[in-house]
């Protein structure tokens, strides 16, 4: 069997869930003894060559294929005219798989078979800019979601958020857990990352209103203000997103608070060994990468009690109502100060780790590709 795969996510500059899942999920799809060959498809005026692309093409029974053309032009040809399409680029293909909801130009004849990562552009839209409301608009995730064979969600809480919004898709989703994020090895060293606090809770997260970073900070300020002789502060890691100005300033303009905007994989190895906790205070999550890493990385972990979170962390997590200051106050205190509470989470950890992993996750995805013919 010849299996074509939209890879175009693992080119982005700044490697996003998506690219991470895609990355993760191949290198373990390639490796599994089997007869079938891959082609991954990208797109853009650059062939890629980054590291990510490079690790993939050692596999023998794997090739790729670029298209010249830049995203946003395929996109739109695409959308105006269905073309050009995926399997006349990409030759012979038995069935496609998309890791994530894209314009998918593919010919009916061919096989679709989707990941859908969440349900959040559709169950809270309000937190999309008006830019990606019209990219969603345009893709239509639904017809994407009707055209596919099958689809597989990456947790149970992503199968019923899916069936809630489309009910006519219910019989065609298989749930398929992912594990913990997977980066190509490099003989790189991290940057100084700027005189990082002794003790510290950790945040990673794009700041931007579902990952709910605002409130975070305004937690962090009132516990400075009741806890003013506290040695705690508050690191936060990730990337400038929509309505973040206002938050990364007051994030800036604080003695307590160390803002790092995008980090690399080997930053990330750096803070999350030296700090003292984790939080996650997101305001819902498909399934949810960065705390799990924390777990991995023997981190207490606050997160929401909310979306997928509780049933990928399980009892190895402090959660907080998301929309509760009170609660990330309290919370900061249980896993800095709490030694029963702190031994728990840790021995917890491992169990909930160990659940998931990526062999598990690709034989599960090969069988789904294999009965789509």
């Amino acid at each position: 069997m010849h299996i074509g795969i939209d890879a175009r996510s693992l080119t982005e500059a700044h490697p996003s869930g998506v690219s991470v899942y895609t990355y993760s999920l191949l290198r373990e799809l390639f490796q599994l003894h089997n007869e079938h060959t891959y082609t991954i498809f990208t797109s853009g005026f650059h062939n890629p060559s980054n590291a990510f692309i490079a690790d993939l093409l050692t596999h023998d029974n794997v090739a790729h294929v670029h298209h010249g053309w830049p995203n946003k032009l395929f996109h739109a040809s695409a959308l105006l005219t269905g073309h050009p399409q995926i399997d006349s680029i990409v030759k012979n293909i038995d069935v496609l798989f998309a890791p994530n909801i894209h314009v998918m130009p593919v010919s009916t004849v061919v096989p679709l078979v989707l990941t859908v990562d969440d349900m959040s552009f559709a169950m809270y839209p309000q937190f999309l800019s008006s830019r990606r409301k019209v990219w969603h608009t345009v893709v239509r995730p639904s017809n994407v979601m009707k055209r596919a064979q099958h689809i597989i969600a990456v947790s149970e809480t992503t199968k019923a958020d899916i069936i809630r919004i489309h009910p006519e898709c219910a019989e065609k989703i298989t749930t398929i857990h992912s594990a913990v994020p997977i980066t190509p090895q490099r003989s790189v060293q991290p940057q100084d990352l700027l005189n990082l606090p002794e003790q510290y809770i950790l945040a990673l997260s794009t700041v931007e209103p579902r990952k709910n970073i605002e409130a975070l900070v305004q937690a962090f300020l009132k516990y400075t203000d009741r806890n003013p002789s506290s040695a705690l502060h508050l690191v936060v890691a990730g990337s400038p997103g929509w309505k973040s100005q206002r938050t990364i300033s007051v994030m800036q303009n604080h003695p307590r608070i160390t803002y790092v905007g995008y980090i690399t994989e080997e930053q990330k190895a750096v803070l999350l060994e030296r700090a003292t906790a984790f939080i996650y205070p997101s305001i819902y999550e498909g399934f949810g990468f960065p705390p799990l890493e924390a777990l991995r990385s023997g981190l207490p972990v606050i997160a929401s009690r909310a979306g997928a979170l509780p049933e990928v962390l399980g009892n190895a997590a402090y959660y907080i109502d998301p929309y509760s200051i009170e609660d990330m106050i309290t919370a900061f205190d249980a896993v800095t100060n709490d030694a029963v509470l702190i031994a728990h989470l840790q021995k917890a950890a491992d169990t909930t780790v160990s659940r998931y992993n990526w062999h598990t996750t690709a034989t599960a995805t090969l069988k789904v590709l294999e009965q789509a013919i």
